[in-house]
């Protein structure tokens, strides 16, 4: 696993979900999840708790740290509830101990390696060893993507098929890049499996799905990705056309809500 990463927040997650991005637009945001948010889960310490608001597949949390019973908000982020197991050794945890967030590192049944913020890591670091397998809800919040126009085919120059054509339109990659929990990706796209509105925005929902790792795919290499549709300015791709984009990968233990009482989905 490659250890050496560069911390940037959050990525560009805000600007993402929520049209017109401005820091006045976000502070009301942040301000309507901090004074009326509908759950809050506190950390086993007592030290931070996260105050969460509106509906799945897009939730929005406020993390805060208790100082002297009072609430020093440190921090807010989207958090995507939608169901999606995967199955990962964690191999590394990256944590910023000043706001209570952290990033896993670890590697799927596929053989696939990754590395994701976890939303809910302050009330779940305690639980985490390295070298132990956990079940994540993972998914994307995608920047953008688009046709992929280049390098769709090329011709081998030596071996056994030298000579022959290759055609890549099919080819997936998935790839991280030198920033904690975001990542490169490309398929074809298989349409859009939903679609739902958030704070006055259409949203899209596609699924990435992996046709790379160990032989035999233990467990399939898959996550859906949720892209706000204007921000495709109506070149919405057809089906089987090969596609490129990023995004910021997410994912927390898969029975963290269990106690708080299950969304709808």
């Amino acid at each position: 696993m490659q250890q050496e990463k560069k911390h940037t927040g959050h990525g560009d997650h805000w600007n993402s979900v929520i049209e017109g991005f401005t820091d006045t637009k976000i502070g009301e945001v942040l301000t309507e999840i901090t004074n009326t948010g509908e759950k809050v889960l506190k950390s086993s310490d007592g030290q931070y708790a996260l105050i969460i608001k509106y509906q799945s597949p897009i939730q929005g949390a406020s993390l805060v740290r208790i100082v002297d019973g009072k609430n020093q908000l440190v921090s807010a982020f989207p958090i995507l509830r939608i169901d999606n197991i995967l199955h990962i050794t964690i191999e590394g945890v990256s944590a910023n101990d000043e706001a209570g967030e952290g990033y896993i590192q670890g590697t799927a049944r596929s053989g696939i390696e990754l590395d994701f913020f976890d939303p809910l890591f302050c009330i779940n670091r305690s639980k985490y060893e390295i070298g132990k397998e956990y079940a994540f809800n993972m998914g994307a919040i995608l920047y953008h993507f688009e046709e992929r126009k280049e390098n769709l085919e090329f011709v081998a120059d030596s071996g056994p098929e030298k000579g022959k054509t290759f055609k890549m339109r099919n080819t997936t990659a998935f790839t991280m890049t030198d920033f904690y929990g975001e990542f490169q990706f490309a398929t074809p796209f298989r349409g859009f499996v939903s679609e739902f509105e958030f704070k006055g925005s259409k949203f899209a929902q596609l699924v990435y799905k992996s046709n790379s790792g160990l032989t035999g795919d233990p467990e399939e290499f898959s996550f859906p990705m949720i892209i706000r549709k204007d921000s495709l300015k109506n070149n919405e791709p057809k089906d089987g056309d090969p596609i490129m984009g990023s995004g910021w990968l997410q994912g927390y233990l898969a029975d963290s809500f269990d106690e708080f009482g299950k969304e709808e989905k």
